[in-house]
C-alpha cells in the first residue's frame, strides 16, 4: 500500500490569527478623519460654538482618561486616540447650547464609568458606546433635576416625562 502524502500541516495556535500592522491608533485617527466632516458640517449649521463643545468634550475625555491610567498606575493610552474620538462622538449627541459643565460631566460618565469600568470586566468590548450619551440626553433634555443643593446633594433626582 501506498503511503500518503499530505500537502497541508495543521498548526494550531491562539488568537490572533491574523496579523496586520494596522494597530488601534491607526484605526481611530481614521475614524476621526471620516467624522471631519460631520463636525464641519456641525460648526457650518449651528456656528463655532459646535466646535467649542466638540473641543471641550474632547479635551475632558483625555483629561479623564489620563487621570484613570495615572490614578489607577496604569500604562497611559491615552495615545491610541480614543478618547478623542470618544470626545468628539459624545459632542455630536448633544445640542451646541449645552453647558459645558455638562458636557464634561458626561466626559466623566464616558470615560471612567463606562470605558474603563467595562473594560475591566469585559475587555473584548473596548468601547462600548451606547451607554455614553445617556447621561447627556438626560441632562439636555431636562430629564435630570439638580435641585437647590446640585449635584449629589438631596434635591438630585430623576424626572420621568
Amino acid at each position: 500500500m501506498a503511503q500518503m502524502k499530505y500537502y497541508y500541516e495543521l498548526t494550531i495556535s491562539s488568537s490572533p490569527h491574523v496579523h496586520s500592522p494596522v494597530t488601534t491608533q491607526t484605526i481611530m485617527r481614521d475614524v476621526l478623519i471620516a467624522l471631519a466632516p460631520a463636525l464641519i458640517g456641525s460648526v457650518y449649521f449651528f456656528g463655532p460654538r459646535a466646535l467649542t463643545v466638540t473641543l471641550v468634550s474632547v479635551l475632558a475625555c483625555f483629561f479623564f482618561e489620563k487621570l484613570w491610567c495615572k490614578l489607577m498606575k496604569q500604562d497611559d493610552k491615552t495615545y491610541d486616540l480614543s478618547a478623542c474620538v470618544t470626545g468628539v462622538l459624545l459632542a455630536f449627541v448633544c445640542p451646541p447650547t449645552i453647558a459645558y459643565w455638562q458636557i464634561v460631566l458626561g466626559a466623566l460618565f464616558a470615560i471612567i464609568l463606562v470605558k474603563m469600568l467595562f473594560r475591566r470586566h469585559r475587555p473584548q468590548h473596548r468601547q462600548p458606546r451606547p451607554g455614553r450619551p445617556c447621561i447627556h440626553v438626560q441632562l439636555a433634555r431636562g430629564h435630570v433635576h439638580l435641585g437647590e443643593g446640585g449635584l449629589g446633594k438631596p434635591g438630585f433626582r430623576l424626572l420621568h416625562r
